[in-house]
């Protein structure tokens, strides 16, 4: 891959590692990694998305305004979800439902109004207006940024896919070379799905 290509691979990384924050979707009792928006702040935090004194800042925003701190949280979960039902249709090469194509355009449109671009050593880059501070959605603008830039590259699109654990629901980029990753992990779902024809082989004989 062209270091481009490698660029655009760690930012659809991104969007992945957000949507899959809930783990075992489609489970009995699934995980969820962001129970209310400290959480948020903390994953954001350590994907080098806020730096520490704007974590500290919003960390201090919530606290003193809780209804619009649980405002941003439910709109954080929103675009998770929208964002992993448009997704998870792809990777089983099927369509996206309008709405939910329609309410990430609404975020986005509400992303890119605070967008900007800002130079640097190596050109330019995007960044974000928080003038007079930052806002308390300020945590998932990047992921938004990041699953437009998945969702118009064909070439990563066409690698994109889903954990066959029914339970799972985890997607990924295979970037195998010869794209028939079937895991998430293949120490995690891959071994209790070796586990579980082990065991209909064991009753069978």
């Amino acid at each position: 891959m062209s270091t481009h290509e490698l660029l655009k691979l760690d930012t659809a990384q991104l969007c992945l590692d957000y949507v899959n924050t809930l783990g075992y979707r489609h489970s009995p009792h699934p995980e969820e990694h962001l129970p209310d928006y400290l959480s948020l702040l903390e994953w954001a935090e350590n994907a080098a998305l806020l730096n520490e004194g704007e974590a500290e800042q919003l960390r201090l925003m919530a606290a003193s305004h809780p209804p619009e701190a649980y405002q941003a949280f439910d709109e954080a979960i929103d675009v998770r979800e929208s964002l992993y039902r448009i997704l998870a249709a792809h990777a089983r090469s099927s369509t996206a439902a309008e709405a939910d194509l329609q309410a990430f355009n609404r975020r986005l449109g509400e992303v890119m109004a605070y967008s900007r671009l800002s130079a640097g050593v190596e050109g330019y880059h995007w960044g974000w207006s928080e003038s007079p501070s930052p806002r308390l959605e300020r945590p998932w603008w990047p992921v938004v940024h990041a699953a437009a830039e998945l969702m118009t590259s064909p070439h990563l699109l066409e690698r994109l896919g889903q954990c066959a654990d029914p339970h799972c629901g985890w997607l990924f980029l295979d970037t195998s070379k010869s794209r028939t990753r079937k895991w998430c992990d293949i120490n995690d779902c891959g071994n209790r799905a070796k586990q579980r024809r082990y065991q209909r082989r064991k009753r069978g004989g």
